[in-house]
């Protein structure tokens, strides 16, 4: 199963949208959980991209290629509690829609098809909620393709892909639309190489993101990419962890809790791909590798949220969707952003010998302490989990009643144990952790 979207709405998740080899997965949160909303109707095979989750009706497109040799487009429109299927013509048998967005104008759903062999790229808007306008005419020429498109306050239309230029090598392709008139837009100056783009956001008028990969001329390294419109031109941003292996960006939000991008650190010889996501704030930079993820995984997309986003990733087994922690509640502390939150598997794959717990149809925890760092089995009355160290991951303290406690500093790999710590044997119970006597450093309090 791959999530292919996942949707914000006032401030918290909404939607999560993908395909998998048993047909669709659509998934609504509601009371805090994510709910499979299969059964309100949907019926397409595969779900691509969709609208704002705050748009009336909500659009839902993709493809289905149930008939042997075909590919058809498929849009579903949510409204009133259902998904109603929507009739679009095709250009082609090989036609697939891979995002949509509803603006002042109209919805515009964007895409691809395949004429003569050909890939070409394919946006279409549905004006006033009424009717088709026409195919929209992108002047391109080799062949392109459109993978998502984006909506600015004023309803102008972003949408970005990839182009073949005429030195045959793949570029990425960005166009901007109003009222089904498009044009080309000068992206970022990229070296040369095979390069794409796979999403966009704009969350204001004169600020949007795109994201995708490079593979530079006589590379097979994939760096990632993340370029910005600001001040009227697209500019690419230093990624500043870039060179730490081959990395694809699939996915790209922003909103008050900053920028977020998801992705793919790509297989190598000594280890499998992983899961990624990136958090841009205020000028500084977070990745998170969820500990769920430590084997195959690939990241697909991510939503911000008023305090942090929410994220889906492909697993072995099935989807995982993760909740991110940037702010302690009832302070505006920002933490940095590799606290994984809520992780619900939502998609069952094959069982694993996994130790795990299972509820609510679906919600499943894993152990992980030991492939992190927490494997002691020890006795304790209680623990505390502060960044004790002050360098920004969280450490973890625990009591071990008549034994000397047990300090686990966090990092970027997973906990480690101090060389020093001066600690005796007592019996501690509950520890606490706070800056007690004001001077910049964390102090542990224990009742013993």
């Amino acid at each position: 199963a791959i999530p292919h979207e996942i949707l914000s709405g006032e401030g918290q998740p909404a939607w999560l949208f993908g395909g998998s080899n048993d047909g669709p997965v659509a998934y609504r949160w509601q009371d805090g959980a994510w709910v499979d909303a299969r059964g309100n109707g949907v019926g397409a095979k595969g779900l691509m991209g969709a609208d704002d989750a705050g748009a009336n009706p909500l659009w839902v497109v993709g493809y289905d290629k149930s008939q042997a040799g075909t590919l058809k487009p498929v849009i579903e429109s949510f409204r009133n509690g259902r998904f109603r299927t929507r009739a679009i013509r095709s250009p082609s048998d090989r036609f697939a829609l891979t995002d949509s967005v509803s603006t002042s104008f109209g919805t515009t759903v964007v895409g691809l098809f395949l004429e003569g062999g050909a890939m070409q790229a394919y946006a279409r808007t549905y004006r006033n909620q009424k009717q088709w306008g026409p195919v929209a005419d992108l002047g391109l020429t080799g062949e392109s393709a459109l993978a998502a498109v984006t909506g600015t306050p004023a309803g102008v239309t972003w949408a970005v892909g990839w182009r073949q230029a005429a030195s045959g090598q793949w570029r990425p392709l960005i166009t901007r639309g109003s009222r089904n008139r498009w044009r080309v837009e000068r992206g970022a100056r990229l070296p040369a190489g095979q390069a794409a783009l796979l999403d966009v956001a704009f969350p204001q008028e004169r600020e949007g993101y795109a994201v995708g990969y490079l593979v530079p001329s006589g590379s097979s390294t994939y760096e990632p990419v993340l370029e910005a419109f600001q001040d009227g031109e697209w500019r690419q941003v230093e990624l500043p962890w870039a060179d730490e292996g081959s990395a694809i960006l699939r996915s790209v939000s922003a909103g008050p809790s900053g920028v977020w991008v998801a992705g793919t650190r790509l297989p190598t010889e000594d280890a499998e791909a992983r899961a990624f996501t990136g958090h841009l704030l205020d000028g500084e930079w977070s990745l998170s590798y969820p500990a769920a993820t430590a084997h195959k995984s690939d990241g697909w997309t991510i939503a911000a949220t008023d305090d942090g986003a929410v994220a889906a990733i492909e697993t072995a087994d099935g989807i995982l969707a993760l909740t991110s922690c940037v702010a302690s509640p009832g302070s505006d502390a920002a933490l940095p952003a590799d606290r994984p939150g809520v992780d619900q598997l939502l998609v069952a794959g094959p069982a694993t010998d996994q130790p795990s717990a299972t509820r609510g149809g679906g919600i499943r925890l894993i152990d992980v302490a030991a492939d992190v760092g927490l494997g002691e089995r020890t006795d304790t009355y209680g623990g505390l989990v502060a960044d004790l160290d002050g360098d920004g991951w969280q450490d973890v303290f625990y009591s071990r009643h008549f034994d000397i406690p047990a300090v686990a500093l966090g990092g970027p790999d997973g906990f480690r144990q101090p060389e020093h710590y001066p600690f005796e044997a007592i019996d501690r119970h509950n520890c606490a952790a706070d800056d007690i006597d004001a001077d910049g450093a964390v102090d542990i309090f224990c009742a013993v």
